[in-house]
């Protein structure tokens, strides 16, 4: 879908929103992209001039996008949270996944920031992983929240500087 597409059916806003809201749950949709073409499409190439009636309001979109991702990753984070309190099989699996994540870092939070900000190591994983290794619903947000904020916003500068 084009981003004159997305626009046209949801309007800037909600396709944004909705587009970081799947992108939550599917991995291999990359809001980034979508938010490089706005930007893109809302300066001129030759001026820098905004052409757009959304140029203005880049900041809303970057903070529509940041939030879609966290309200993508939240029921995937609270039902790993969930199974790891549950003992079995599934407890082996997030200790076996608590193991390879600690080789990167002995902060999970670190991790966490790390990775919203950077998407390394692969943010889905990490969001996902969250839950099990004890981070609190709170902290998780503020750092997804600030990290993907921060993450989308060189995002759009970058790209409308082009």
């Amino acid at each position: 879908m084009t981003v004159d597409q997305v626009v046209a059916e949801f309007g800037v806003y909600g396709g944004t929103l909705l587009a970081a809201i799947v992108s939550g749950f599917v991995p291999l949709i990359a809001i980034d992209v979508l938010l490089v073409a706005i930007a893109v499409a809302s300066s001129s190439p030759s001026v820098g001039a905004p052409t757009s009636p959304w140029a203005a309001n880049l900041p809303v979109i970057v903070g529509l996008a940041a939030l879609g991702t966290l309200l993508g990753k939240l029921p995937t984070y609270y039902a790993v949270r969930g199974l790891a309190a549950i003992p079995g099989k599934h407890q082996d699996r997030v200790e076996r996944t608590r193991a390879w994540l600690a080789r990167w870092k002995s902060s999970p939070r670190g991790l966490l920031v790390a990775s919203s900000f950077l998407g390394l190591p692969p943010f889905s994983i990490v969001a996902t992983v969250a839950g099990a290794f004890g981070i609190r619903t709170r902290p998780f947000c503020a750092i997804v929240l600030g990290g993907r904020l921060a993450r989308f916003a060189i995002v759009v500068i970058v790209a409308a500087a082009l």
